[in-house]
């Protein structure tokens, strides 16, 4: 009895076993058969267009061309919005610092001379006692 359950398991799996290996040929088959048509998709699309697909592509390419353009203007606009903010700072720094400098990029001190230089300022409503307020780090007292 032993014997007969054994015989009935081992053929079950060598059945199951063959079963595997078919599906696995029949897998790896299908995958070889889809690129080999993505291959021939690509080939015969870049060589035709049919169906309407031809309106769609430049619907498309018209529609990016206007993206780029947006984009290109929005670019120029913040460029400009920037270099005013810049110009604003400048002037802003030069009334603080009490010393008048020309307007633009060019005229920011950098990070490091603005992180050393401390600025002073007297008050206009504590004018009467001559306080002054500092702004930044202050090192040499």
């Amino acid at each position: 009895m032993y014997c007969l359950y054994t015989t009935l398991l081992q053929s079950a799996l060598r059945a199951a076993d063959a079963d595997s290996r078919r599906m696995m040929d029949r897998i790896a088959k299908l995958e070889e058969d889809m690129r080999l048509l993505r291959v021939n998709e690509s080939d015969t699309s870049e060589n035709r267009i049919t169906n309407g697909n031809i309106e769609d592509a430049e619907t498309e390419r018209l529609r990016l061309r206007k993206e780029i353009e947006n984009i290109r203007k929005a670019k120029q606009s913040s460029d400009e919005h920037a270099l005013k903010l810049e110009r604003l700072v400048t002037q802003l720094r030069s009334k603080f610092t009490g010393h008048q400098s020309t307007n633009g990029p060019e005229s920011l001190p950098s990070e490091s001379e603005h992180d050393t230089n401390a600025r002073i300022r007297r008050t206009s409503g504590n004018s009467s006692n001559n306080s002054t307020v500092v702004f930044g780090p202050v090192t040499d007292l």
